[in-house]
């Protein structure tokens, strides 16, 4: 493991009201502290101490040097050029270390005050759902503990920021930033000692796809077709990608080269060129790209697929009914969404009053309640799949035209 070396440089960052060098080492490495060119003389003791009051290391002249019990496993020290080295450091190592030489009077030659910090955890950056026009782009950059949202508006080559954040952070001396360089988004989490990346390039973020729209739900096969018969001539390629980088299959007239990722769930169809994805799972989103490869490349088909879960069930329940029995207001809900809307009934028809949209916590779902044939209609739905819950206005909280009063005893009959 090679030591972290030191010598007499000051930082901005130092975080103690100190005269030591600011140090900043991480949990595990090693440190070394140095001092400048210092000559002993008979009767001079060197010592280096920790917080003034803990001793490390005590060197007395043409003696050698005697480390302290606590540090003896883990501390080495010169004799010949009085540095410290300390291994493995731990967090109960950060403090002031004073180098010293003491004789008639005492001078100090070097002092550090050392914090030792564990590693940042990592990063992560993921793109929120894009706006309908898909420039504004806002990106979630996030820690185990910690995250930061920030907005873009981009095109396929730029982006510029057009507002953001910054991350409350829990970790004392850590930095959480979102930033552009060099055509990517770059998501940072740092400290003195240690840094943690993730990064997109602005060309993978949700601009708005060229190719045509599929949607799939999640566990189901997905065929992707070319738009016109495709013939190949010698030293031509047949080339399905993802995302313009990931290679799905490779065809050059006689047997398809599957990518080992997609083995066992693809097929590849050498006749008409089409590919067949099984038991989609929502990491198989994204564009698709059928192309034949030669002295310039040539698209011969293009996807934006989105793999969806199916929507969760559906419940239709009575939430009041007025006095008469006429206005009735019901709840449409699913697990995570509900919405209220009401009706004017009678014994035949119902008419609507007004309700309120749902907020729709999963994207790309639809939840709406509505008159259809006689009955009321809970409905959600997704581009794959919809439930539904449905009630005949009769079996609505419809008033009773009148009751018969039937005594309880014939004791009661004859009051």
């Amino acid at each position: 493991m090679e030591p972290l070396v030191l010598l007499f440089s000051f930082s901005l960052l130092h975080l103690c009201d100190t005269q030591g060098t600011p140090v900043f080492v991480q949990t595990g490495k090693d440190l070394r502290l140095d001092v400048q060119k210092t000559v002993l003389k008979e009767g001079d003791d060197f010592t280096w101490s920790v917080n003034d009051s803990i001793n490390v290391v005590k060197l007395a002249y043409g003696d050698k040097p005697f480390i302290f019990p606590n540090y003896k496993s883990r501390a080495e020290f010169s004799a010949e050029n009085h540095f410290i080295l300390l291994k493995n450091v731990e967090k109960r190592d950060s403090g002031d270390y004073r180098a010293r030489v003491s004789s008639a009077s005492i001078s100090d030659v070097a002092e550090y005050s050392v914090t030792v910090l564990d590693p940042v955890s990592g990063v992560n950056l993921t793109v929120k759902p894009c706006s309908s026009n898909s420039t504004n782009v806002t990106v979630i950059c996030s820690t185990e503990d910690s995250l930061i949202n920030s907005t873009f508006t981009c095109d396929k080559q730029t982006c510029s920021p057009e507002g953001g954040e910054r991350a409350e952070i829990i970790t004392p001396g850590a930095s959480l930033d979102v930033y552009l360089k060099s055509g990517s988004v770059i998501c940072n989490h740092s400290n003195q000692v240690s840094s943690k990346t993730d990064t997109q390039k602005i060309e993978d973020f949700c601009i708005k796809p060229e190719g045509t729209p599929v949607c799939v739900q999640t566990g189901k096969d997905l065929r992707l077709d070319v738009q016109e018969p495709v013939v190949l001539k010698e030293g031509d390629d047949f080339i399905w990608k993802v995302n313009g980088t990931i290679n799905v299959v490779k065809f050059r007239g006689i047997e398809p080269a599957i990518s080992e990722s997609y083995k066992s769930r693809a097929e590849f169809s050498a006749e008409d060129h089409s590919l067949r994805l099984k038991n989609v799972e929502k990491r198989d989103s994204g564009d698709y790209r059928a192309l034949v490869s030669a002295d310039k490349d040539i698209t011969v088909a293009e996807y934006s697929v989105t793999v969806l879960d199916p929507v969760s069930g559906v419940k239709l329940t009575v939430k009041s009914c007025s006095s008469d029995s006429t206005n009735v207001t019901v709840i449409c809900s699913t697990e995570d969404s509900l919405i209220n809307s009401t009706f004017t009934c009678d014994n035949q028809t119902c008419s609507h009053e007004g309700g309120e949209r749902a907020e729709i916590i999963t994207p790309g779902a639809s939840l709406d309640v509505y008159l259809k044939s006689g009955s009321v209609i809970c409905n959600h739905s997704n581009q794959v799949s919809w439930t539904s819950d449905i009630q005949k206005i009769e079996d609505l909280c419809i008033k009773p035209e009148g009751c018969e009063y039937r005594p309880t005893s014939e004791a009661e009959a004859t009051k």
